[in-house]
């Protein structure tokens, strides 16, 4: 047990082959694994909705639907919010949850899921990841990428059925970034001192008082390697590509939409409209049909329109600048997100 201590830290593979876990699995396979172990069924209810009861449906009388979810700021795990220097945070447990509600919705036939994000935590995009995959296999789910989707922004939106970007979309920089900071020398400083306990040859390695030595940085690099061509593969994957290809235009490379169609990353060039129209088109719902848009995660309204044409629809601005900051955050050391920062005039 002491060279398995000494030997971390550990990815979640590198974990379950040293038999520190047993499985690898996403939250919804949790259900299938404790009724395999229990022998029982497995379900969850929310206070909230024990209480109110179920609704009747009457979905014969309710006009199909088309989910529209807006996957706003850099991403992080648990729930959106906002930062207090760097603005509007994406949190995979309301973008994730948003899917699946939009997926588990009978009424909801199809999924517009627009992203205007740079990335940010790789586990947390990883999270939204696996409920894109989950979604699109009961129903069209059609990517529009607004002015970015880079890197972990990318990573939510390879899975689509179709992608849609703007021509000037910052599109791909598909790569991995990895670090810590060491803030020895400001603590000293300020004059304050850290004792740091430990149990474990390595357990200090990601505390921000100490350096890394060569051993940890060559253990930092595979982790960070390890991500990386985790990334190409799930890439390669969702636009059904070689994981050769993909890592030849990836790498880091920013591309604009534009560049981005030419390399196989974006089918389409246009806004959120044309992704609508596209999502309609594959749900099979006629053109001349009442549609209604819900959109998630949910914000105390919603808006419907009959016939899916641009010229009756005003164009939908981007709801939010992403370019102004970016930040690496405290609880990841691996992120899937652009290591500069973009202004556009």
């Amino acid at each position: 047990m002491k060279e398995k201590i000494d030997d971390g830290p550990y990815s979640a593979a590198g974990a379950k082959e040293a038999g520190l876990v047993d499985r690898l699995a996403y939250w919804d396979e949790v259900k299938d694994i404790i009724k395999a172990v229990s022998g029982r069924r497995y379900g969850r209810v929310q206070e909230k909705k024990y209480r109110s009861g179920r609704e009747y449906a009457d979905n014969w009388a309710v006009p199909p639907k088309i989910a529209l979810i807006y996957a706003t700021g850099a991403i992080t795990s648990g729930k959106s919010g906002r930062h207090f220097l760097f603005g509007k945070t994406m949190g995979s447990e309301t973008i994730a949850g948003a899917i699946k509600k939009a997926r588990e919705d009978r009424s909801v036939k199809a999924v517009v899921f627009r992203i205007d994000s740079p990335g940010g935590e790789g586990l947390a995009s990883d999270v939204i990841l696996r409920e894109v995959d989950l979604c699109k296999k009961k129903k069209p789910f059609i990517v529009s990428m607004s002015d970015v989707a880079a890197s972990g922004g990318y990573y939510i939106a390879c899975s689509g059925d179709e992608i849609v970007a703007q021509p000037s979309t910052i599109t791909g920089s598909i790569g991995v970034l990895g670090g810590k900071l060491v803030l020895h020398d400001f603590y000293q400083k300020i004059g304050v001192n850290k004792e740091i306990i430990t149990r474990g040859k390595r357990a200090a390695t990601m505390s921000d008082y100490t350096h890394l030595d060569e051993e940890e940085r060559k253990l930092l690099k595979d982790m960070i390697e390890e991500f990386y061509w985790d990334f190409v593969k799930k890439v390669a994957e969702g636009r059904k590509l070689s994981e050769a290809y993909v890592d030849s235009v990836a790498q880091g490379r920013v591309w604009t939409g534009n560049q981005g169609k030419e390399v196989r990353l974006v089918d389409e060039l246009g806004g959120i409209l044309l992704a609508l129209e596209i999502a309609r088109e594959r749900a099979g719902i006629d053109r001349e049909a009442e549609v209604e848009i819900i959109t998630l995660p949910e914000r105390g309204w919603r808006w419907g329109f009959g016939p899916i044409v641009s010229e009756k629809l005003d164009k939908i601005e981007s709801l939010t600048n992403l370019l102004e900051g970016k930040s690496l955050f405290e609880s990841e050391q691996i992120l899937y997100l652009m290591p500069f920062g973009l202004e556009i005039e």
